[in-house]
């Protein structure tokens, strides 16, 4: 069911704008390293440091032009992330770019990307308790480098702000714990063809 809200927003989003001046489908896959993660507690944010984990991920995006020199990528993510001391965790969300292109900027592609957590395996259950997903986004912004027309190299540094809903054994509410992590990741995109005036084209 999550899956399917994923779908649904992505397309509704697209569907608001008018893809005729330009449209290209984007489809990605990265791999990543978590770093500096933090809970939240009563007295500020200290460091996790027993966990060591790496990400595998997805995602596509399908571009609009919104200005000569601004791109918009409306899409969605999906991403395994294998922790050393805890069950590995799948996830799944909204996934939004701006790509900014100038003349001078022709081998390479600076840009800002959000994402929103649609779905999150992270379900962990303790003697007295259970950790469950409760909501999550991150933002942060990347460098595109441009190999050919339709292949990019990249690399992005990302600030995710996941909470999880704590539920305690005979009690019918919970807390809400927030967290927060870095990550950096590099992957490589494949761009499949862009509708020029309603004509294809290669992607440029």
């Amino acid at each position: 069911m999550k899956f399917l809200k994923v779908f649904i927003l992505t397309a509704g989003l697209v569907l608001c704008f008018n893809a005729k001046s330009f449209a290209s489908v984007d489809l990605s896959v990265w791999g990543g390293y978590v770093f500096n993660r933090q809970s939240s507690s009563f007295d500020g944010w200290y460091r996790n440091i027993d966990d060591d984990i790496k990400q595998l991920g997805f995602k596509a995006h399908y571009n609009l032009s919104l200005t000569p020199s601004i791109n918009l990528g409306l899409g969605a993510f999906f991403r395994y992330s294998n922790y050393e001391h805890s069950p590995s965790s799948r996830d799944a969300g909204l996934d939004i770019a701006l790509f900014f292109t100038t003349p001078t900027t022709s081998y390479f592609t600076p840009y800002l990307r959000a994402i929103y957590y649609l779905y999150d395996s992270y379900d962990i259950s303790y003697q007295d308790r259970t950790d469950l997903t409760y909501q999550g986004f991150g933002i942060g912004g990347g460098i595109q480098f441009n190999i050919t027309s339709s292949i990019k190299l990249f690399t992005e540094l990302m600030c995710e702000l996941p909470e999880y809903a704590r539920m305690y054994e005979g009690s019918r509410t919970g807390s809400i714990t927030k967290h927060r992590h870095m990550a950096i990741n590099f992957g490589v995109t494949y761009s499949i063809n862009s509708i020029n005036n309603g004509e294809e084209s290669t992607v440029k």
